[in-house]
């Protein structure tokens, strides 16, 4: 399994994941709520984390099916959407 690759998808992944966790960050901040602290303190640590994974380098850049699974398997639906879940 190629570790390397997976983990420079899941830095993507947290990347992606951050800038979305900035978006209730600033509703919170229009409505004049108190957990946008929260929110932008998920962002940060998440983009660090992103970051952290996407600097290890990668060894070969081609992704294998059982890498797909495995980076699937962050995927927060659990295979319930169609992207996801597993080709009869």
């Amino acid at each position: 399994m190629n570790f390397r690759l997976l983990s420079h998808t899941m830095g993507y992944i947290l990347w992606v994941e951050a800038g979305f966790l900035l978006l209730p960050a600033l509703t919170a901040c229009i409505y004049a709520e108190t957990c946008w602290q929260q929110f932008l303190l998920t962002a940060l640590l998440c983009a660090a984390a992103g970051t952290v994974l996407h600097l290890i380098p990668v060894k070969k850049a081609q992704m294998h099916s059982r890498d797909g699974r495995s980076a699937g398997c962050c995927c927060p639906c659990s295979g319930r959407c169609p992207m996801c879940s597993p080709a009869p």
